[in-house]
């Protein structure tokens, strides 16, 4: 496998986490709780799917994406906990500070993926 194919693996799935993430805050602070239930179901499939271990749990790259955030915030995230306040429209407000930490990262992980796409930088 190239590098360009491994990291445009890794930037799509970057993607897709980001847009999912962005989507959730930017309806949770306008506090339009029938678009934060949308925009949070499919974001909340996927948190599930990382707490859960097995088959039925997250693919491997949603997984090795987890593993980069939980480096960068320098914690391990209690993807279960997140969910669970996802669920819950009484917290969701909770999981904010959480998901603005992760989309954080992801950026940080984004720039760094392009750069190697596109310049081969280590």
């Amino acid at each position: 496998m190239s590098d360009m194919s491994l990291y445009s693996g890794l930037y799509e799935t970057i993607r897709r986490w980001a847009d999912l993430i962005d989507d959730a805050i930017v309806n949770l602070k306008a506090t339009n709780l029938a678009k934060a239930e949308g925009a949070c179901d499919e974001l909340l499939s996927l948190f599930l799917s990382l707490a859960t271990e097995g088959e039925s749990g997250a693919d491997f790259s949603d997984r090795r994406v987890a593993s980069i955030i939980e480096g960068k915030l320098t914690h391990k995230i209690d993807w279960q906990e997140l969910a669970s306040q996802l669920q819950n429209p009484a917290s969701q407000e909770a999981a904010l500070p959480a998901l603005e930490a992760i989309a954080e990262s992801l950026a940080d992980k984004h720039a760094d993926t392009v750069a190697k796409m596109r310049w081969g930088l280590p």
